[in-house]
């Protein structure tokens, strides 16, 4: 898996199936609606990332930016060490989305 492309695809997998699986744990107590909606959000980029194409990268740059700041929000807040692990897979999803797209030779190189 040291393809980019694969490990920020399941990077989103996983941490998608982790803010569902949250949601469902905290029901809708604690702004667990907007974790259920990152969760499908995460779920839906991780497959998108498995083909090629930009689209799916700027997918992968701006909504895990949007979740990321609305993490780090949330640790001003409380500190809570699950939404320090989301915000961390965050930014690693957003850096290897960027590193993508200045690599145009990555970019069509899809999940196998």
């Amino acid at each position: 898996m040291s393809d980019p492309r694969s490990l920020a695809s399941w990077l989103m997998l996983a941490t998608g199936l982790a803010h569902v699986a949250q949601f469902f744990w905290l029901g809708m107590a604690q702004a667990a609606a907007g974790l259920g909606i990152f969760g499908l959000a995460y779920l839906a980029i991780g497959v998108w990332l498995r083909s090629s194409g930009k689209s799916a990268l700027y997918a992968g740059i701006l909504v895990p930016t949007l979740g990321g700041l609305g993490g780090v929000m949330s640790l001003s807040a409380s500190f809570d060490p699950l939404m320090l692990a989301y915000v961390v897979v965050d930014l690693a999803v957003v850096v290897l989305c960027i590193q993508l797209l200045r690599k145009p030779e990555l970019v069509e190189g899809g999940v196998e």
